[in-house]
């Protein structure tokens, strides 16, 4: 995907978020703080989401054309690089708030969520590490070893899209 793709698909999952926030709770007023793509194109979360002032949440936004739902579900798991993880579980400590790690399959309309934190920064969910060869960045095409986390399918809360 390029950058701008990107970005589309992450204005696109931001809605569905609020969405779905929205019909669990009518009354709160939600909003989601974004960091700032194009100042910080390697920020280690996407953004922030607040409900009524508050900061309720971190979140780390995946869309995927390229793949489908069917797919990622036959591998079992969905990586995550160990790095991007880490960084998010610590910003989840230090703000008392959960860590929340969601896909998005536009051409399937298939959003998944998964709460990998609670609200201490603990984490909640199973997941193994392992060394991979994996593109340094999606700007380009070179190979570096990363760490890898490989979270189960499983542990996902999957919705349609309508």
């Amino acid at each position: 995907m390029s950058f701008q793709e990107t970005l589309d698909v992450e204005q696109t999952m931001i809605k569905i978020m609020l969405d779905i926030c929205k019909k669990k709770d009518t009354n709160a007023e939600w909003q989601f703080i974004e960091t700032h793509k194009e100042k910080s194109k390697f920020a280690r979360t996407d953004g922030i989401l607040v409900k009524n002032g508050y900061m309720v949440a971190s979140v780390e936004n995946r869309g995927r054309y390229n793949v489908t739902w069917e797919y990622v579900k036959s591998q079992n798991s969905w990586l995550l690089t160990e790095a991007k993880l880490l960084s998010n579980i610590e910003l989840s400590k230090t703000l008392q708030i959960p860590f929340i790690f969601c896909g998005f399959f536009p051409n399937e309309n298939i959003y998944a969520t998964l709460q990998v934190t609670d609200n201490k920064g603990n984490v909640i969910i199973k997941y193994e590490v392992a060394e991979t060869w994996a593109k340094k960045h999606k700007n380009t095409e070179d190979k570096v070893k990363k760490r890898n986390a490989y979270i189960p399918i499983k542990q996902f809360k999957v919705y349609k899209i309508y």
